[in-house]
């Protein structure tokens, strides 16, 4: 299966690829693809996706073995070039996302008239320009929703034949070139995805 191919987004933000892709098998989360490692007690997947600035990982552990499985936030690490990278507060990292796509509207002109070199709006710009503000407010309401819910730490053990879904955020990144890797630690047990820059 091939991953993060055709520019894959989530919430607006790039999907990163796994490396050594043949190493997973391929799960899906809202239509995205995303790595896959399982075994005998754990099916884990991984998605990592990147902003300018920072990087944001969703885990599904689901638990295979006959016991409960401990398994929160605080179990997924994230590495850039080897480097243990900052987890950033899910609440405050949701209250950042959603006030920056709160920001009130400003149209961008559609030209600039050559005589009065003021500012010509052009209706069905400004309404595609409105159009495309709402969909980024909601987007990013929706995507702090997400990390408000998931990023929580704690909770529930995860019971023999179910699965728990977190996300947490990263950054600031030191370099977009350098490779990412996701340590999840669920049950005694650690399963690493690598990811391409």
């Amino acid at each position: 299966m091939l991953f993060g191919l055709g520019g894959d987004a989530r919430f607006g933000r790039l999907v990163l690829a796994p490396v050594d892709s043949f190493r997973y098998t391929a799960g899906k989360l809202d239509e995205i693809s995303a790595p896959v490692l399982s075994d005998e007690r754990h099916v884990v997947s991984c998605l990592v996706y990147a902003d300018d600035d920072r990087l944001y990982v969703e885990v599904t552990v689901k638990n295979r073995s006959r016991a409960d499985v401990t398994f929160a936030p605080a179990s997924v690490r994230l590495e850039e070039d080897g480097k243990p990278m900052p987890r950033l507060d899910a609440a405050r990292e949701a209250r950042r996302i959603e006030s920056d796509g709160a920001r009130p509207f400003e149209p961008v002109p559609s030209r600039v008239d050559p005589k009065t070199r003021q500012p010509v709006y052009d209706r069905n710009d400004v309404d595609r320009q409105s159009r495309r503000r709402l969909e980024y407010q909601e987007r990013e309401a929706v995507f702090a929703s997400l990390l408000l819910a998931l990023g929580r730490e704690g909770g529930a053990a995860i019971q023999p034949g179910h699965e728990k879904h977190v996300a947490c955020a990263f950054g600031p990144r030191k370099a977009k070139s350098a490779p990412v890797e996701a340590i999840v630690d669920a049950g005694g047990s650690s399963y690493r995805f690598a990811f391409k820059p």
